[in-house]
């Protein structure tokens, strides 16, 4: 299986060194594939180098353009993951069905519409601007158990039938950052900026895929940063892969990943 992901710069080598390890201790007959902008040499691993372009001030772009330059180096089916991923054992299947695409709601709801409210304009706008007929069906968040229109994480999304998923992601946020009307809105809220990318993909996963989407296995991706925010908390030793967002703080490693894993530092 062909799997990538993104390394902004040369403060990220150690994650990404775990998160190699990681996949070839676990996931046989992988080609891991790290697209990064600067001069970086990683061992097992396919470096692509690449102008990636880092928005000032709408987080997360670089991301889905280094996702794009990955999609348009290989062939389907591959796994994008964001490089904070750690695999704790082997994945029998990624998915829970079979299906074209496969991820996983948010975790928590951020910038999402719970079903029984009124979409905000940014929601409204963005998808009429990117010509979304409706939607028809709603997801529960993984850890806050909240109904909301689909919203999806990005940080693992395993691609079994080949559309051009992040290259159009990538493509629309430029031209919505463009929008004069829209970007008011993107820039009228913090969380906007943070999270506007996962909306824009969002919508552009229900375009492309609708009703051939599946959730990630049980245990898959789960993130680790929120566990003590979940009320129905998993056996560690249940877990395959967990994500560690420190976007907003760093986070210090849990007793049972010391004992699987060989991390010699305190915080992750």
């Amino acid at each position: 299986m062909n799997i990538g992901f993104y390394i902004k710069n040369i403060e990220e080598v150690e994650k990404a060194k775990l998160l190699i390890s990681s996949i070839q201790r676990h996931i046989k007959h992988s080609k891991i594939y790290a697209i990064t902008k600067d001069e970086i040499h990683l061992d097992g691993c396919q470096m692509i180098y690449a102008d990636i372009f880092e928005h000032n001030t709408l987080y997360f772009v670089d991301k889905l353009q280094a996702a794009s330059i990955f999609e348009s180096h290989v062939f389907a089916p591959y796994l994008w993951i964001d490089i904070d991923t750690i695999f704790l054992k082997p994945m029998k299947d990624i998915c829970k069905e079979k299906a074209a695409i496969c991820l996983n709601p948010v975790d928590i709801k951020n910038i999402g519409i719970n079903e029984n409210q009124k979409m905000s304009d940014l929601w409204l706008k963005t998808i009429e601007y990117l010509e979304l007929k409706s939607m028809s069906h709603t997801v529960k968040t993984k850890i806050s158990k909240e109904s909301i229109w689909p919203y999806y994480n990005i940080g693992m999304v395993y691609v079994n039938v080949h559309r051009f998923l992040f290259r159009q992601s990538y493509q629309k946020i430029i031209e919505l950052s463009q929008n004069e009307n829209i970007n008011k809105l993107i820039f009228s809220k913090p969380l906007n900026q943070i999270f506007y990318h996962q909306l824009v993909f969002s919508v552009i996963v229900e375009k492309l895929y609708h009703q051939e989407i599946s959730e990630l296995s049980p245990y898959v991706n789960y993130p680790l940063h929120l566990m003590e925010k979940d009320s129905h908390k998993p056996n560690p030793n249940d877990l395959i892969s967990i994500r560690y967002d420190t976007f907003f703080k760093q986070h210090e490693v849990p007793d049972f990943l010391q004992n699987i894993v060989n991390i010699n530092k305190k915080s992750l």
